[in-house]
């Protein structure tokens, strides 16, 4: 399946040609595009925070299907097709960021039971007391101009409790704001 998306997005990219802001431009606005969506969802300040997955999520077949048509959707198929590293976020006491293996090797640990009960999810719980799931972040599309982007956000909290979305975001005198979420899975 995995090999099938990968695929599909290596066609869709080849059909419609790519384009890549500049490297540096880019960079810049991953920092400011994901600093803005993670703030948001975790409402710095608040005393629980959520996990964050230090590495970008790629992109699967539902999500293809959902975001098709848009030129930044078309970036972020571009930059999804494998994931990378999240780039350095500003400090925020909301998120706590997680090599992803250190997330998968909570998840697969035993802790104590949790009322109610969550299979697989108790050593996770155990080992980030007062977190409230994990979030994992796509690298966002851009718009030639850079003045529009797209990220995918997912949030995992346990055995039947999670959602993910397509946000999208402009920016304006060089402050980014979402301006819609589109709802791609419910849990």
């Amino acid at each position: 399946m995995r090999r099938l998306v990968i695929t599909i997005a290596a066609v869709l990219v080849c059909l419609v040609g790519g384009f890549e802001p500049r490297a540096e431009s880019a960079a810049s606005n991953d920092v400011a595009v994901l600093g803005v969506v993670l703030q948001h969802w975790s409402k710095c300040g608040e005393r629980s925070y959520y996990v964050v997955s230090a590495q970008t999520v790629s992109i699967d077949d539902s999500t293809i299907k959902a975001i098709l048509g848009t030129v930044e959707a078309r970036n972020l198929l571009e930059r999804s097709i494998v994931p990378s590293e999240l780039p350095t976020m500003p400090p925020c006491e909301g998120i706590r960021v997680v090599p992803e293996q250190e997330i998968i090797a909570a998840l697969k640990s035993t802790g104590p039971p949790l009322d109610p009960p969550e299979p697989g999810w108790e050593g996770f719980y155990a080992r980030y007391p007062g977190a409230k799931g994990v979030l994992r972040v796509s690298l966002p599309g851009y718009t030639p101009d850079a003045t529009q982007a797209v990220v995918i956000l997912s949030v995992a909290c346990g055995s039947l409790c999670g959602h993910g979305h397509l946000l999208h975001l402009k920016s304006s005198n060089g402050k980014w704001k979402i301006v819609r979420r589109e709802t791609l899975w419910v849990s």
